[in-house]
């Protein structure tokens, strides 16, 4: 900002015509160093500027490759676990396959047995059955027997006393 010549004039009266343009050079090239010290900080300010971009380029790009290292390991630590965890499937597969295998030899033992014990039960049950229809046949026929003989002896009682 210049000067303003009213502050000159009255500076030059105050001190006198040398001192007071002594004093207005003095305040221009403070001015002026000012100025020079304004432009010296904004090319301090856009150098730091630049360094700065370049610093936080140079870290993003520091971040962007830890950033792919981590995914890398984090892609081989999944198909780690991927490979694990098939593995272990593979084999609780393989030993549920052989447990039903297994129950399904019990179950089937278990009914050859059931079946061969019913199928001793029915022959059992159907032999007691023939004993005893045959049982009751000799009763019955004793039965009859033994009512036609009363009867045929009644009736040659009768027919031998009616006559």
């Amino acid at each position: 900002m210049p000067i303003a010549t009213k502050l000159s004039r009255k500076l030059q009266e105050v001190f006198g015509t040398e001192a007071g343009d002594a004093m207005v050079d003095w305040m221009r090239d403070l001015e002026g160093g000012r100025a020079e010290l304004r432009d010296l900080n904004d090319l301090s300010f856009a150098r730091f500027d630049s360094r700065l971009g370049e610093r936080i380029a140079e870290l993003d790009a520091k971040l962007d490759l830890a950033t792919a290292r981590l995914d890398a390991k984090i892609d081989g630590v999944e198909s780690r676990l991927d490979a694990k965890i098939d593995a272990v499937e593979s084999r609780l597969d393989a030993k549920i396959d052989r447990v039903a295998a297994e129950l399904n030899a019990k179950i089937d033992a278990v009914e050859a047995r059931l079946s061969a014990q019913i199928a001793v039960a029915s022959a059992q049950t159907e032999a007691t059955l023939a004993r005893h229809r045959a049982e009751l046949f000799r009763w019955a026929a004793m039965f009859w027997i033994g009512s036609l003989v009363t009867m045929a002896g009644t009736m040659a009682a009768v027919v031998r006393l009616s006559r």
